[in-house]
C-alpha cells in the first residue's frame, strides 16, 4: 500500500498516490512519447466510454486530443441526460467544446437549443434555432433521412415555443406545433406533448378555447402517456386555465398532477409550482407557501421558469406576511441563480419585485430610482411569470401620491 490507495472497500478499484502517478507521468513522457501517450488516451478514453463512465472518457479525449470521439459521446449521450434529472452533466459536457464545433453541429445544436429552453433563455434560444435550421438545409450535413426529420421535429417543437412567447405569432406557433408531430417519432413523448401544449396555448390566444382543452384532454387520455410527457400536458392544460381566469378547473387539474407526482419523479416540481399558483389565487397562503417551497427546492430538476416564479412568488408571499427578512432570502437566491444561467430574460421581473421590496421596507429613494428608469412600454409579454414588474411600479408611484405619475401609471396598465 506504498504507492496505491484503495477506492472502496472491495478491494476492486484502486489508485495511485498522486505523487507517485506524477512520476509516472514525468517518465511516461520522457521514455514514451507524446503520440504514445496521445494513443494510451484515446485507448482509455474508449475503455471508459464501454462501461458507462462519460465523464472520464471525455477528460481522456479531451487531454488526447480527440475532439471528434468527445464530440460523438456527448452526442450520443446528450438526448438520455435532458430527458432526465441531470442536465446539469450535460451543461458540463458543452461547455468543455469550442464554440465553433457546437455550432457547426446539428447534434450538439439541438442539445444546447433544449438547454436554453429549459433555461429559459428564449432570445438565446431563437438565435440557435436559426442556426440549427441553416444545419439542417445544408447540402452539407452529413445525416441519414430519418436523422435529420427527428431533428426537424425538435426544431418545430422548439419554434412552436419562441413564435408563441417571443413573436406572439400563434398561427406560426400552430403551423410548427403540427410539422413536429409528424416529424417526431412516437418515441419522442416529451417534445410532442410540449407542442400540444404550446399549441392549445396558441389556440386559446385565437379565442378558440374549448378546442385548446378538447386538444389536451384527448392528448391526456387517448392513450394516456406516462412521466414526463404527461406532465408537460398538465403544465399546458394548468396554462389555459389560468389564462382564462378558471381557478377552479385549474384546482381540479392540480390535484391530478399532484396524484402524477407520487409516482413519477420529474412530475413533482411542476406539479407543486402548478398547485402554488392555484392556492395564491385563492388567498391560501401557507398552503401556496408550501407547495412553492417544494419547487425552489428541486428547482434543478424542472424548467428555470418554474422555480423562478416560484421564488417570486414566496417573496410576494413572504411580503404580504410581513417577513421582509425570507423575502430578501428568496430575492437573493432567485437572482444568483438567474445570472448563473445568464438568464436574462427574467432578470426585469427580479429587479421589478426588489424595487418593491425596497419600497415595503421604505427604502424610497432606490426604489424610486428604480421607477424613474424602468420603461414599461418596452416590458416584454412572452414571460408567463404571475407577476409582471408594471405593477409594482404602478404601487411604487402610487404609493407616492403623485396624481400625474398615478395617471401615466393607470394608462399604461388598461393599455396592456
Amino acid at each position: 500500500d506504498l504507492f496505491i490507495i484503495p477506492l472502496d472497500d472491495g478491494a476492486d478499484w484502486f489508485r495511485y498516490h498522486h505523487l507517485f502517478q506524477q512520476m509516472l507521468q514525468q517518465k511516461a513522457a520522457t521514455r514514451l512519447g507524446n503520440p504514445f501517450i496521445l494513443a494510451s488516451r484515446k485507448q482509455a478514453g474508449d475503455w471508459f466510454a464501454s462501461q458507462g463512465y462519460i465523464d472520464e472518457a471525455l477528460h481522456q479525449f479531451l487531454d488526447g486530443e480527440y475532439l471528434e470521439s468527445a464530440v460523438a459521446l456527448i452526442e450520443d449521450n446528450s438526448r438520455n441526460l435532458l430527458n432526465s434529472i441531470e442536465r446539469q452533466r450535460l451543461e458540463r459536457w458543452m461547455a468543455l467544446l469550442p464554440e465553433t464545433i457546437i455550432w457547426s453541429r446539428p447534434g450538439l445544436l439541438v442539445a444546447k437549443a433544449w438547454l436554453y429552453y429549459r433555461h429559459w433563455r428564449l432570445n438565446a434560444l431563437a438565435h440557435v434555432l436559426h442556426r440549427l435550421q441553416e444545419c439542417l438545409l445544408s447540402d452539407d450535413v452529413d445525416l441519414t433521412q430519418r436523422e435529420k426529420e427527428f431533428m426537424l421535429g425538435q426544431l418545430y417543437t422548439l419554434s412552436s415555443v419562441t413564435t408563441y412567447f417571443l413573436d406572439q405569432d400563434f398561427s406560426s406557433c400552430i403551423t410548427s406545433a403540427k410539422k413536429a408531430l409528424v416529424l417526431l417519432p412516437q418515441s419522442e413523448k416529451g417534445a410532442q406533448s410540449i407542442s400540444l401544449a404550446v399549441m392549445s396555448l396558441a389556440l386559446l390566444a385565437q379565442g378558440q378555447q374549448k378546442a385548446a382543452i378538447e386538444q389536451l384532454l384527448q392528448a391526456l387520455n387517448d392513450p394516456p402517456p406516462k412521466g414526463p410527457a404527461r406532465a408537460q400536458l398538465y403544465i399546458g392544460l394548468s396554462f389555459v386555465h389560468i389564462t382564462s381566469g378558471d381557478i377552479y378547473s385549474l384546482e381540479r387539474v392540480a390535484e391530478q398532477f399532484l396524484t402524477l407526482a407520487d409516482v413519477v419523479l420529474a412530475a413533482i416540481t411542476p406539479a407543486n409550482w402548478i398547485t402554488g399558483i392555484g392556492r395564491y389565487e385563492m388567498n391560501q397562503l401557507d398552503a401556496a407557501r408550501e407547495a412553492f417551497s417544494t419547487t425552489a427546492a428541486l428547482h434543478y430538476t424542472t424548467n428555470f421558469m418554474a422555480a423562478c416564479d416560484s421564488w417570486l412568488s414566496l417573496t410576494r408571499i413572504c411580503q404580504i406576511q410581513g417577513d421582509m427578512d425570507e423575502a430578501q432570502k428568496y430575492l437573493d437566491t432567485v437572482q444568483a441563480e438567474a445570472l448563473r444561467l445568464d438568464c436574462t430574460d427574467l432578470l426585469p421581473a427580479i429587479e421589478g419585485l426588489q424595487a418593491y421590496q425596497w419600497f415595503l421596507q421604505s427604502e424610497i429613494p432606490r426604489a424610486l430610482h428604480w421607477a424613474s428608469t424602468f420603461q414599461p412600454e418596452k416590458t416584454v409579454d412572452y414571460i408567463p411569470l404571475s407577476f409582471n414588474q408594471i405593477f409594482f411600479w404602478a404601487r411604487i408611484l402610487a404609493g407616492q401620491g403623485e396624481e400625474n405619475a398615478c395617471q401615466t401609471a393607470r394608462q399604461i396598465i388598461e393599455n396592456k
